[in-house]
């Protein structure tokens, strides 16, 4: 496999939050692009890694088994398997590690995935051949429950020397226009401001670039591509849902959404694991 893209110096820590891995491969060129710079990064976690073919790709077999191989040598665990795990019923383990499925394009394994089990997505859009990324948008409600995705961007940032942008989709009252016609819903916006400014501070403190941006109201999934495009993001980093019950409809209506219509690779952290 080549190393062109490859991970520039391990992060550390990154076992913490990625204990297992899933990929079914269906023999796309895309699927060997990213795991030319996955293939590290798990490695270096330690991650058990399962291979399988996705539905329907047998004739990949010899290939499961080179890839197996590469990350023995890379420091991971590796087997192969013929079918895909049942993970719809799988549990993560009592230390909070997660599980993560490798995905070439979501479609309706990758929404089964996200409604129904516990596992950690890394999905790239079909027909993209990835790379390592250089730019990370992470939307935030405020929330604990969206910042859970956080530790996880880290690692890919310590490993690749991204840049993360942090993201606050504003409501309606803090609109441009509504600010305008009302200048005293200036605070609340302020106070995204300071929400983001709070969460930036602790990354940079770590060591992390950061920028913050705040975007005008709107759908929350269509916010978050344009704000992808705009700022020439390379990954999109989300969990499945944040705080209360409206946003939990919201985040994980709009990871769906996301999954289905993103033109940038996703991971989107199932905040039932």
């Amino acid at each position: 496999m080549s190393r062109a893209g490859a991970a520039r110096g391990m992060p550390e820590g990154l076992e913490d939050r990625v204990r297992s891995a899933v990929i079914p491969h269906d023999g796309s060129n895309c699927m060997e692009a990213t795991l030319s710079w996955l293939v590290p990064l798990l490695g270096h976690a330690q991650a058990h890694v399962e291979l399988c073919p996705r539905r329907g790709r047998q004739d990949v077999t010899a290939r499961l088994e080179a890839l197996a191989a590469e990350l023995r040598a890379a420091g991971a665990t590796a087997s192969t398997r013929i079918d895909f795990p049942d993970l719809l019923a799988a549990n993560p383990s009592n230390s909070g590690a997660e599980h993560l499925v490798v995905l070439h394009g979501g479609g309706d394994l990758g929404l089964d995935l996200l409604r129904n089990s516990r596992a950690s997505l890394f999905v790239t859009p079909t027909g993209l051949e990835p790379f390592a990324p250089r730019r990370i948008l992470v939307p935030l409600d405020g929330s604990t429950k969206a910042e859970q995705i956080l530790p996880l961007v880290e690692r890919f940032t310590q490993a690749f020397a991204a840049e993360i942008v942090l993201l606050r989709v504003a409501p309606d009252e803090t609109s441009e226009g509504a600010l305008k016609a009302r200048p005293n819903q200036v605070t609340t916006r302020l106070t995204l401001e300071r929400s983001l400014l709070r969460a930036s501070r602790r990354l940079e403190e770590r060591g992390a670039r950061v920028k913050v941006r705040i975007e005008d109201s709107g759908d929350l999934h269509d916010r978050i591509l344009r704000a992808a495009h705009s700022s020439g993001a390379d990954l999109i980093a989300t969990s499945t849902h944040g705080h209360g019950r409206v946003a939990r409809w919201l985040f994980g209506s709009c990871a769906e959404r996301l999954l289905r219509r993103s033109q940038v690779p996703l991971l989107i952290r199932n905040a039932r694991a």
